[in-house]
C-alpha cells in the first residue's frame, strides 16, 4: 500500500476521532437548552441533509457508469433500517446519560463497543482469543475504578452509557454484514432517517422544546449533525480506503481520549486519581484489543 495514501488515510481517521471526541462536549452543552430526544431528532435530520448532499455529489459523478449501484439487494436496505434502530438505541441512551455524568467518562465508556463487538460475535460462533478476554478483564477493572463510588454504587448515567455501547456494537456488526451491498453514504442516510423517525414523535410525550431553546442549541446541533455525523463519517470512509483495518480501529478509538481532554479543557471537569487510572486501563484494553502481535520467526 502506498505510504503517502496510508498517511493521508491515517490523518483522515485522526481528524474523525477528534471530531467525534469533541462532539461529546457539544452533545452535553446541547442538553442545557433542549431534551435528549429533541437533540437526537434534529441532529439526525441535519445529518440526513448533510449526507444527502454528499450522496448527490457521488451520484452525479458516477450515475453514467453502468456498473454503479447505490444498493444491490433488499437485504442491504432492510439491514440499514435495523442499523438505524440500533443507532437510535445507542445515541438515545448516550444522550440521556450525558445529562447525568461527565463528558470524559462518556467518551471512555462509550468506546467499549470496540471490545463488545467480538464478544457479541460469540453468538454467531465467532471465536474470541485469550488476548481479548484479558482485555475484557482490564476494561472491567477500569470501569470499576471509573464508575463505582466509595459506597459501591454505580450511577445511572454510567449504566446507560454501557447500554449505549451495546447499541453501537450491534450497529457495527450489522454494518459488517451489509456494507458490501450498499453505498456507505446511503446506508448512513437511511440509519439517520430512522433515528429521526423514532426520536421526533417521542418529543410530544416526554419533552416540551421551545423555539428559543432550539435556536440556542443550534450551534451544538450543527456541530453534532454536520461535523460529527456528516463530515466525520465521510472522512472515516475516505480514511479506511487507504488504512489497514487494525490501524483504522486503533486510531478511531482515540475518540475516547479526545472526549476526556475536551471535558478537562473546555468544561472544567475534575477527576480523582482512581478515575484517571480507570480511563487509562480502558484505553489500554482498547489499544491491546486492536494491536496484532506478530510472532518472531527464526
Amino acid at each position: 500500500m502506498n505510504k503517502k495514501k496510508t498517511l493521508f488515510g491515517s490523518l483522515s481517521l485522526l481528524i474523525t476521532a477528534l471530531i467525534w471526541g469533541a462532539a461529546f462536549g457539544a452533545q452535553s452543552k446541547g442538553l442545557d437548552y433542549i431534551g435528549p430526544f429533541t437533540f437526537n431528532g434534529f441532529r439526525a435530520l441535519i445529518a440526513v441533509i448533510a449526507l444527502g448532499l454528499v450522496l448527490l455529489f457521488i451520484w452525479l459523478k458516477n450515475h453514467k457508469n453502468k456498473d454503479f449501484k447505490l444498493w444491490k439487494n433488499k437485504k442491504a436496505l432492510i439491514g440499514s433500517i435495523f442499523c438505524g434502530v440500533c443507532l437510535f438505541f445507542g445515541t438515545t441512551t448516550q444522550q440521556i446519560a450525558l445529562g447525568m455524568t461527565s463528558v470524559g467518562k462518556s467518551g471512555f465508556i462509550s468506546a467499549l463497543y470496540v471490545i463488545i463487538v467480538p464478544i457479541l460475535g460469540l453468538f454467531f460462533k465467532k471465536k474470541v482469543s485469550m488476548k481479548l478476554w484479558i482485555c475484557v478483564v482490564i476494561a472491567v477493572t477500569g470501569l470499576y475504578l471509573l464508575c463505582v463510588k466509595e459506597n459501591f454504587t454505580i450511577e445511572l448515567g454510567d449504566l446507560l452509557l454501557m447500554l449505549s455501547a451495546f447499541g453501537f456494537a450491534s450497529q457495527i456488526m450489522i454494518v459488517d454484514h451489509i456494507n458490501k451491498d450498499i453505498n456507505s453514504c446511503l446506508l448512513s442516510i437511511i440509519q439517520f432517517s430512522v433515528v429521526a423517525f423514532l426520536s421526533l414523535p417521542v418529543i410530544i410525550f416526554f419533552e416540551e422544546p421551545t423555539i428559543s431553546g432550539t435556536i440556542s442549541a443550534m450551534p451544538y446541533l450543527l456541530f453534532a449533525g454536520v461535523l460529527s455525523s456528516g463530515v466525520a463519517y465521510t472522512l472515516q470512509i475516505i480514511g479506511q480506503v487507504n488504512t489497514p483495518p487494525t490501524l483504522a480501529s486503533l486510531i478511531l478509538s482515540l475518540e475516547s481520549v479526545f472526549a476526556f481532554l475536551t471535558g478537562l479543557i473546555f468544561f472544567d471537569e475534575t477527576h480523582h486519581l482512581p478515575e484517571f487510572i480507570g480511563c487509562a486501563l480502558i484505553l489500554a484494553s482498547i489499544i491491546i484489543s486492536q494491536v496484532e502481535f506478530k510472532k518472531k520467526t527464526v
